[in-house]
């Protein structure tokens, strides 16, 4: 059932799954390592959905805001290095 929230799928993975797999495999047809590549997107995809499976969905955002705090898509929200306002 969908719901608002629910994130955008292509064909079964969430485009950050996909950008997961495929960003290792067009990688390793670059660099003639095919190979390789198809591996490291399938290691890829195994941890990301073993992460998502024992810690949950949310996690990986608040991981991404703690230890990513410059990115532009997260400006809207507080900086994490400050820990009062006042």
């Amino acid at each position: 059932m969908l719901h608002t929230d629910t994130p955008v799928k292509i064909i079964v993975w969430t485009k950050g799954e996909l950008l997961l797999i495929l960003g290792p495999f067009f990688l390793g047809i670059f660099l003639d390592a095919f190979v390789l590549g198809v591996i490291v997107g399938a290691l890829n995809s195994w941890s990301i959905s073993s992460f998502k499976k024992h810690f949950g969905k949310g996690l990986l955002q608040a991981v991404r805001y703690w230890y990513l705090p410059y990115l532009e898509k997260l400006k809207d929200f507080y900086d994490s290095s400050v820990r009062e306002y006042v």
